[in-house]
């Protein structure tokens, strides 16, 4: 799971704050189009989200 999170971190880090939110947004948008329930939203993306949020320094 850490090397994913990286992975996925690695390319926003170098990018401009408005569009690390931005993605940041899509992907949570992608999510909820799956996803109906708020506590399977949860479930999915925390795991993924406070890492990488720690990462990017948003």
């Amino acid at each position: 799971m850490d090397s994913l999170v990286f992975g996925m971190s690695n390319p926003i880090m170098s990018m401009r704050d408005s569009i690390k939110v931005l993605s940041i947004y899509t992907f949570q948008n992608v999510v909820k189009f799956f996803i109906n329930t708020g506590s399977g939203q949860a479930a999915v993306t925390m795991p993924i989200l406070i890492p990488s949020r720690n990462l990017i320094r948003i």
